[in-house]
């Protein structure tokens, strides 16, 4: 090799270990930044599976009580903010204003029977799952 082949030879290695070194750097950094999104991608998830579950928790508990205080329910006041407005408007004329309640049983009130309040609550609650894709 001539001195110009030994001087550009030279060159190149300490260019390539920058190169590498940077590229070494911004992987560290987006890895750590991938790792993050994906740890709060989880985070999100279960906290959402833990509001599924206490809302169809709540479902049950309507049923078996044949009775349902809305306003001491923290379930329902955790679902209400993800309820479509069509939905409001069919669940919350229901509602007792002496004692903010809706009653579950099979007696009709103002046209609609209490299951059919639940009914509507439970395809809200399927609808939300399939949104967030938690099966």
């Amino acid at each position: 090799m001539n001195a110009n082949g030994i001087n550009n030879l030279i060159t190149i290695i300490p260019t390539s270990a920058i190169v590498s070194a940077a590229v070494a750097l911004i992987a560290l950094f987006f890895s750590d930044r991938i790792k993050f999104g994906v740890e709060r991608l989880r985070e999100n998830t279960a906290h959402r599976r833990k509001l599924v579950a206490s809302w169809q928790s709540m479902l049950s508990k309507a049923l078996e009580d044949n009775h349902w205080d809305i306003y001491e329910s923290k379930e329902y006041i955790s679902l209400r903010p993800y309820l479509r407005e069509k939905a409001l408007e069919k669940l919350e004329p229901f509602l007792d204003s002496s004692h903010i309640e809706i009653v579950v049983d099979t007696k009709y009130k103002d046209g609609i029977a209490g299951d059919i309040k639940l009914l509507i609550i439970s395809g809200e609650i399927t609808r939300i799952q399939k949104k967030w894709k938690i099966f």
